[in-house]
């Protein structure tokens, strides 16, 4: 909620600051001069979430006093609740803000009152949605529950999440809160959660027969496709393919295989946590359960139907697996290798966490042996966010040495480094109120950038697409971040209003954009589509036309490379060799359509670019891809048999120039 409403004079409040003030004055007597567990209860439960709600407006706006002493009430009462009702009852309504006719505000003195509700609430806001998240989480820290009672809490939501397929009402933004506790719950809980591992292995059981039966029917419907007929002669060449790789399709079975996917990975998660950490105490039951896991893990990693990244991840879990079957555990088997990774993964886990640069740099240097020897104790998903947090570190060693880590992982589990990576370095800048500063996102985009050199040929399908629609987002518009602390002096604001500073920040985080953007199609254009590689031009042509300003030459440049990429590709310049044949005729037919309807366009602005532009560099790079603009058409509109090695020609000029 934004702080200008207490400018209004006219709004009255129904419960002024003093009040309010007092009222938490008078319980925190009450709580403090009776130290029975049982009083919380009473005086705290039916204020709960209004006092959640308070809590949130306080941090959100800055009033750190108010803050403090609604976040004390609040943990008392978790600490003294004896089940995990209160947890479940914020994390149900956990955007609660107010009543229906009323709300928090600003008061008059600078605190906080209590006042009419004015145009209804608020839409969905996914950063606020993401500030509540880790609020909540902290409620769990410091011992703030108890180990039972927190495990309680985390099956319930669990269950309540797996069950989603199931449920007649579903709120999408109680399941989108939900999922997002249950990724931070096993990135910062595990040893919590491996604590009680018997309920979690029954419910990982249950998810993989299910997932077995959906496997099994795919199975059905392929075999009656097969099953010879007249009918069947038309759909022996059609035959659809593995739900994984319709990535153009977008309907409700898409929907349904994206849910299936993601519930598995969320059980392969939790069944990885379980066997991987030291201090798993497991009951003769727990062994039971794990023995009996892993034929279905097998069926699932054997299946047709299943996603590369998920079979991955099970020959990752099933190599732990044969930790605790029964010749592995007698005194004979040797098990010292991966007793050795489990220890020196945690402690490289821990090292990461030390405030000595050198310290962290050793653990990074740990983690990195461990991925290149394809070690299966890897957690991938608590790797990922330990390894994004370090590219957030100032010191260049740490962040360079974090580049190779997550390098290395790529070239095992491309589609989770680069879906993390986007989300991070897209930072909820949608919504102006990212985490991130301008130089963490930067570093964040190099690590991007060396993912996507790793991939090569490998970036196709969903991670080519999300990868090129988060990089032209950003690159197309201007986005202002707005901090919520600003220094007392502002630097100086342009005549149109914008501030000098944040437009070359601006600049920046788009330029990075399109240079990750740039460098995707010249590593593998074929991946991409033409519909990628036409909104591509639109935007680069759209910065050329309308980023004039001397400011924005770095800008221009990114953008006349990334049309030069196109070029290339067309021709054969970057496709790594061999015929028109062999690097895919019918893709490139598509591009040139695409192309050919901006030919007068991308002459008209890059000509011009390559005349006045007061940048020199950009104005080289515009007269090459000219030239090669040229070559491209007299190519395509001839159709001659030289076609690459003209385009080849004319396009080894333009690599010494774009390469600076």
């Amino acid at each position: 909620m934004e702080d200008d409403t207490a400018k209004d004079p006219d709004i009255k409040p129904l419960v002024s600051e003093t009040d309010l003030s007092n009222a938490l004055r008078h319980l925190e007597i009450l709580l403090s001069s009776q130290p029975s567990p049982a009083l919380p209860q009473r005086l705290v439960s039916p204020i709960l979430l209004p006092l959640w709600a308070l809590t949130n407006f306080a941090k959100s706006t800055g009033r750190s006093t108010w803050y403090e002493r609604t976040i004390l009430l609040l943990r008392t009462y978790i600490k003294t609740s004896p089940d995990e009702s209160a947890l479940q009852k914020i994390q149900g309504r956990i955007l609660y803000s107010g009543g229906e006719a009323w709300e928090f505000g600003p008061g008059s003195e600078g605190g906080i009152e209590i006042r009419f509700r004015v145009g209804g609430a608020a839409g969905f806001d996914l950063s606020k949605a993401d500030a509540r998240v880790q609020e909540f989480l902290g409620l769990l820290e410091d011992d703030g529950v108890s180990g039972g009672v927190f495990n309680d809490f985390f099956l319930r939501i669990l269950r309540v999440w797996l069950g989603r397929r199931n449920s007649e009402v579903e709120d999408p933004v109680e399941m989108f809160t939900t999922l997002k506790i249950l990724q931070e719950v096993l990135g910062r809980y595990e040893e919590m959660l491996a604590k009680n591992p018997t309920q979690i292995l029954q419910i990982v059981k249950g998810v993989l027969d299910e997932h077995m039966e959906y496997l099994e029917g795919l199975n059905t419907s392929a075999e009656a496709v097969i099953t010879p007929s007249l009918d069947g002669l038309g759909k022996i060449i059609s035959n659809s393919p593995p739900p994984y790789l319709k990535a153009d399709g977008g309907g409700e079975e898409l929907g349904e295989e994206n849910e299936r996917t993601q519930t598995l990975t969320m059980a392969l998660s939790l069944l990885s946590v379980i066997i991987s950490n030291p201090t798993t105490k497991l009951t003769h039951l727990d062994e039971r359960l794990i023995q009996i896991l892993q034929p279905a893990l097998a069926h699932i990693t054997a299946s047709k139907f299943t996603n590369p990244d998920i079979k991955t991840l099970m020959l990752n879990i099933t190599s732990l697996l044969t930790l605790h079957s029964p010749s592995t555990n007698s005194p004979s088997s040797p098990t010292t290798l991966l007793t050795r990774q489990k220890e020196t993964y945690l402690l490289a886990l821990s090292y990461l966490r030390d405030p000595l640069i050198p310290v962290r740099a050793h653990g990074l240097h740990l983690l990195r042996e461990l991925i290149l020897s394809s070690s299966p104790v890897i957690n991938i998903q608590t790797t990922l966010s330990q390894l994004i947090s370090q590219l957030k570190d100032d010191d260049s060693f740490v962040y360079l040495n974090t580049i190779k880590c997550l390098s290395a992982l790529t070239d095992r589990h491309s589609g989770s480094v680069t879906r993390m990576l986007v989300e991070a370095y897209l930072d909820n800048e949608e919504e102006g109120q990212g985490k991130l500063s301008l130089d963490q996102r930067l570093r964040l985009g190099e690590a991007l950038l060396a993912t996507v050199q790793r991939l090569g040929g490998a970036l196709v399908g969903e991670t080519a697409r999300l990868l090129s629609e988060a990089m032209i987002s950003t690159a197309s518009s201007r986005r202002r971040r707005h901090h919520k602390h600003t220094p007392p002096h502002d630097p100086p604001k342009d005549e149109e209003g914008e501030n000098p500073v944040a437009a070359a920040e601006d600049e920046r985080i788009r330029t990075s954009a399109l240079s990750i953007l740039g460098a995707a199609i010249e590593t593998n254009p074929t991946g991409l589509g033409s519909g990628i590689i036409s909104n591509a031009l639109d935007v680069c042509v759209s910065i050329l036309t309308l980023e004039t300003a001397a400011e924005g030459a770095t800008l221009r440049r990114a953008a006349v490379v990334c049309i030069s990429g196109v070029l290339k590709a067309l021709v054969g310049g970057g496709g790594g060799g061999g015929s028109v044949e062999e690097a895919g005729v019918g893709w490139r037919e598509g591009v040139w359509e695409v192309v050919r309807e901006r030919v007068s366009v991308i002459r008209r602005v890059v000509g011009y670019l390559g005349v006045t532009d007061g940048d020199g560099l950009v104005r080289e790079q515009a007269r090459v891809v000219m030239e090669n603009l040229e070559a491209v058409v007299w190519v395509w509109v001839g159709r001659g048999g030289t076609s690459v090695a003209v385009g080849g020609g004319m396009l080894g000029n333009l690599e010494g120039v774009v390469g600076v």
